[in-house]
């Protein structure tokens, strides 16, 4: 499988990133995939829901200088998953010097020295499109955005997809890609067809086959500090989690060039 680092954005919060990331990454590493999490959001839920509630500051990338080397800050086989590590967020990531993230590379410079070991890097990014945002597309060779099939949760995808583009091109990420995830979806809900709908036709290719429906066993599993492999793999949540992930895998093993959609007429109708 080509390798690749995959930054998980939404300007719209509630629409399940985080757990995307999460469950996504952990159901790699379940199929023999080296992966890492980039927890770069200051509300620290992706170190939450993996079971790190009480990790101190100095232990995370909150406290990190310029110089600072990131090997230190890993936590392997995190929630007990072989081949699973983490790079842990905290609360105190928000008042992070800017002028570390300033160049928007800072991060992809860090990685660098050991990206080779990991099959798959995944950015948790914060809602807001700042420096640490920046910094996670700049170390990315595409977006997954996950939505849910809303109108609040869809018009939004359009400016997203634009202000990242422009990120990657300011950065010279070389052809970017994005892919679309549909998630939490109720399939009962006529809304949510309807929806589900317009997000295919508009946006073609780029999204995944693959959904995510609504499922209370997702929420537990979250609440509960561990990933939905670990939590229950019989419900529907886990089976949804797997399909997502082994299309994802099947696509970055094809190199699918329909999927270099940032910057085409595709994402910015």
């Amino acid at each position: 499988m080509k390798k690749a680092a995959i930054a998980l954005l939404n300007a719209k919060g509630g629409v399940g990133k985080t757990t995307g990331a999460i469950n996504i990454a952990s159901m790699a590493a379940a199929l023999g995939k080296k992966v890492l999490i980039c927890d770069l959001d200051p509300q620290m839920n992706a170190t939450q829901q993996l079971g790190l509630d009480n990790i101190e500051p100095s232990h995370t990338l909150a406290e990190v200088t310029y110089d600072s080397e990131l090997e230190p800050l890993i936590i392997h086989d995190v929630a007990k998953i072989p081949g699973l590590d983490l790079l842990p967020s905290h609360y105190q990531l928000a008042y992070l010097d800017e002028g570390i993230l300033q160049t928007g590379t800072w991060l992809r410079r860090k990685l660098a020295p050991f990206r080779a070991r990991y099959d798959l890097i995944f950015f948790d990014c914060s809602v807001h499109l700042g420096l640490l945002t920046r910094n996670a597309l700049a170390a990315s060779n595409g977006l997954l955005i996950p939505t849910q099939a809303e109108k609040h949760s869809v018009m939004g995808l359009p400016h997203l997809l634009a202000r990242s583009r422009r990120i990657f091109e300011e950065t010279e990420v070389v052809n970017p890609w994005a892919y679309i995830l549909i998630n939490m979806i109720r399939i009962s809900d006529l809304n949510d067809r309807e929806w589900h709908d317009r997000i295919r036709e508009q946006y073609s290719g780029a999204v995944l086959r693959a959904m995510v429906r609504n499922n209370t066993d997702l929420k537990k599993s979250a609440t509960g500090g561990m990933p939905i492999v670990v939590f229950d793999n019989r419900c529907s949540g886990y089976e949804d989690f797997l399909q997502v992930t082994q299309e994802l895998i099947a696509e970055l093993e094809e190199d699918a060039p329909h999927l270099r959609v940032v910057g085409s007429r595709a994402v910015n109708e």
